[in-house]
């Protein structure tokens, strides 16, 4: 799957960037893709155009979605999350509604993408969480907790269902989610759209970033979904669809048993008043669970029955995208413990 890198020292073609785009793309290594294409490409070929094709809009598009996220998973602008409502068990929690004054957008430290990213996004009904915790575990077993969209409801508070529509590479994926709601709520749905990317070789991190999509978005998900809607609700559902302008996780290995999980939520609850006592439980209740139910799974992977199917699609499932992300990550370990050695070189050498 790990797609072989052109040299670059005997003046690629055309042909030669949009193939490596293309097979870049394709292994969900978007971020790399989007470098090739509006920086590698235009330098070795003067006339070479970005917009050229379809395939390569979908690439901008996706980038200038992700790239602020992985910036607010990171360190999440104050002035949008100041609220801290939720800090120990190595859990934090930060809560924006839309409602303050986002001088974040003015603030020169805050990346550009990300002034206007939230210029494009902010609105007064939303309800956002911003979420970190760390995790003992096997980076390998916390990706299939992301990756596996019909277990979601193992960990996902008050999640009913889930479905997976349609993937577009193995990390590219199109979703429905559905939630039975206890009143005075009325059950709440959401189809998403979720872009894995893959940073794992020289940052040792996966990023995965999620929004929202219409039903009817193209020819093919307009007939992959009312199937799914007349297969699943025969009767017709009457949930209410919300709206998620954008959401995302980053897993960042920290040694080979340690990860840090950080998750950033906004929805559109497509309420039109939040009582406190529901902004109380999602904040101080729901998010801070995710958390705990995650950690619950990977600690009981092998005793619990309905948690023993992530390690059998591991093993025998789907192996082969996991073996693939197993060498991927190890290809990672070497290279880090190989800077330390060399630094630890270095600093001998000076001390000598």
């Amino acid at each position: 799957m790990t797609p072989v890198q052109p040299s670059l020292a005997s003046a690629p073609t055309a042909d030669t960037i949009h193939d490596q785009v293309s097979s870049l793309y394709s292994c969900d290594r978007l971020f790399e893709a989007y470098d090739m294409l509006m920086n590698v490409g235009p330098k070795h070929i003067p006339d070479f155009n970005p917009k050229e094709h379809q395939h390569y809009s979908d690439i901008i598009s996706s980038y200038n979605f992700s790239y602020p996220l992985l910036h607010i998973l990171r360190k999440p602008p104050l002035d949008h999350f100041s609220s801290l409502c939720h800090d120990k068990d190595g859990i934090q929690v930060r809560y924006y509604d839309g409602t303050t004054s986002p001088r974040a957008t003015d603030d020169d430290t805050v990346p550009k993408e990300v002034r206007s990213f939230f210029q494009q996004q902010d609105n007064a009904k939303v309800q956002s969480m911003w979420i970190k915790g760390t995790i003992e575990a096997d980076f390998l077993l916390l990706i299939a907790v992301l990756y596996e969209i019909d277990l979601y409801s193992l960990w996902v508070p008050s999640l009913s269902s889930s479905h997976l529509l349609k993937e577009t590479t193995n990390f590219h994926v199109f979703c429905e989610f559905h939630w039975n709601l206890s009143w005075p709520l009325s059950d709440r749905k959401l189809w998403t759209e979720g872009i894995g990317i893959d940073r794992l070789s020289k940052h040792g991190e996966v990023l995965v970033a999620i929004r929202d999509f219409p039903p009817d978005k193209d020819d093919e998900l307009k007939e992959i979904t009312t199937e799914f809607m007349k297969k699943n609700y025969p009767k017709g559902d009457h949930a209410v669809e919300m709206r998620c302008p954008y959401a995302a996780f980053l897993l960042r290995a920290i040694s080979p048993t340690q990860t840090e999980l950080t998750i950033v939520s906004t929805v559109n609850p497509q309420i039109q008043f939040v009582p406190s006592w529901l902004r109380n439980m999602a904040t101080k209740t729901a998010s801070p669970m995710v958390i705990h139910k995650i950690r619950e799974i990977v600690r009981k992977t092998e005793q619990d029955e309905k948690y023993k199917e992530y390690l059998k699609r591991i093993q025998e499932t789907k192996k082969d995208v996991y073996d693939d992300i197993r060498d991927r990550l190890n290809g990672y370990w070497e290279s880090t413990d190989k800077k330390s050695k060399s630094q630890e070189l270095q600093e001998q050498s000076v001390t000598d």
